[in-house]
């Protein structure tokens, strides 16, 4: 009865008529003395973009001010540890109403460093709210409640059975991945039971369609085709309608593109301001990446995006880089130090979801029609090498 009510308050609170028309939100952020800015990392999704905040606080206030597309805008706020472990995240939803998140002031000195810091985790975990939403509260909490026991069951055994889990064609392996499976089935359950509730539709996009997973080989996940279906067959019109629904719809077209398709079209700018459009590169091959600067394996990938750039004219073979980082300067200069010198896009929120990029490194190769002649989910062995890429380069050019 307990878990029936609070499913009730929500969707009273967060399940009326969504709208996709271009809204603003204002957010004051009042947080306590002493706490040191660089350890806080802040940024708002507005539907299209993730926007990163600089914390610069005046009187420990800051106001937070911005567009946003979906229901809400979604506001995360994350402190590090001085080695840049995460001590504290949560999200929070503003609307239009001005919103204000406080956290309670800390009674211990900030000189005190550890009594301090024990003190002010306690405050972040507990900050009173004005017109914003704390989504732990509003779903994350009962989602991990429902996930918990499938969750610790992955864990245990994966703790238990990990050098044997490590070879793919073990009995342990497969077990392993029909637990995680498990875990997907139980969200599937949470957002197929909540499907009224404004958070099951944010959960399905952030999560099931568009997160990332790092998971064993022979681990399927969610097909596209369940997904879709599930999405089409769940959630009520004014969600399928909603500029999430639209969103969702648009990852999971991009998501299903296979070899031999059209590739999607698009119109993007490059780190200097010039517009880039596909189109303008028929007649040669597109090798499009989908990477950033603190993506491990991107950067192990990034010798043999080089070395295909030094093999292949310009002529031939047009390399587009696209980048999830935010923190642009950053980008420039590790494009510079590293001799990156392709076209490089900036984080590009409609060309993500328009490929479907749930995780990075995503290659792809565009021929000269404008068909899609290889996703790097064809790679296996020395998959950073991109060998496959390499052979069907060798097969239809040129080399200098």
């Amino acid at each position: 009865m307990k878990k029936s009510l609070l499913l009730f308050s929500l969707f009273i609170l967060f399940c009326g008529n969504v709208v996709s028309a271009q809204k603003k939100f204002s957010l004051k952020l009042h947080v306590p003395s002493g706490i040191s800015p660089e350890r806080l990392e802040i940024f708002y999704n507005t539907g299209n973009s993730r926007v990163v905040v600089k914390p610069v606080f005046n009187n420990n206030k800051l106001t937070i001010a911005g567009e946003f597309y979906t229901k809400y805008a979604s506001v995360s706020i994350n402190y590090y540890s001085s080695d840049r472990e995460v001590l504290y995240g949560n999200d929070f939803w503003v609307t239009e109403k001005p919103a204000v998140i406080t956290f309670p002031e800390v009674a211990v000195p900030a000189k005190d460093s550890s009594a301090y810091e024990q003190q002010l985790l306690v405050s972040l975990r507990h900050p009173a709210l004005i017109n914003a939403g704390d989504i732990g509260r509003m779903g994350d909490d009962q989602l991990n409640n429902f996930l918990a026991a499938a969750r610790k069951e992955v864990a245990a055994y994966g703790a238990a059975h990990a050098e044997k889990i490590e070879d793919k064609d073990s009995e342990e392996r497969k077990m392993y991945c029909e637990k995680l499976q498990a875990v997907e089935s139980r969200k599937i359950q949470f957002v197929t039971e909540n499907s009224q509730l404004y958070y099951s539709l944010w959960f399905f996009l952030n999560d099931l369609v568009y997160a990332g997973q790092t998971v064993p080989e022979g681990y399927k996940g969610v097909t596209v085709d369940s997904l879709t279906s599930l999405f089409n067959r769940i959630f009520p019109d004014d969600a399928k309608n909603s500029f999430e629904g639209k969103m969702i719809r648009k990852v999971l077209k991009g998501r299903a593109l296979e070899k031999g398709a059209p590739a999607a079209s698009f119109s993007a700018l490059d780190l200097g301001g010039k517009k880039i459009s596909l189109h303008t590169y028929k007649g040669k091959y597109v090798l499009l990446v989908f990477w950033a600067t603190w993506c491990a394996p991107c950067i192990a990938e990034l010798p043999a995006i080089k070395e295909i750039r030094s093999t292949y004219s310009t002529d031939e073979l047009c390399i587009i880089s696209v980048s999830l980082d935010t923190d642009i300067p950053k980008l420039k200069k590790y494009i510079k130090d590293n001799n990156m010198n392709w076209l490089q896009i900036g984080r590009d929120e409609n060309l993500i979801s328009t490929y479907g990029v749930s995780g990075i490194p995503s290659v792809w190769l565009i021929d000269k029609e404008g068909k899609i002649a290889y996703k790097d989910k064809e790679e296996s062995a020395d998959y950073n090498k991109l060998p496959v890429l390499k052979n069907i380069l060798k097969e239809h050019l040129t080399a200098k």
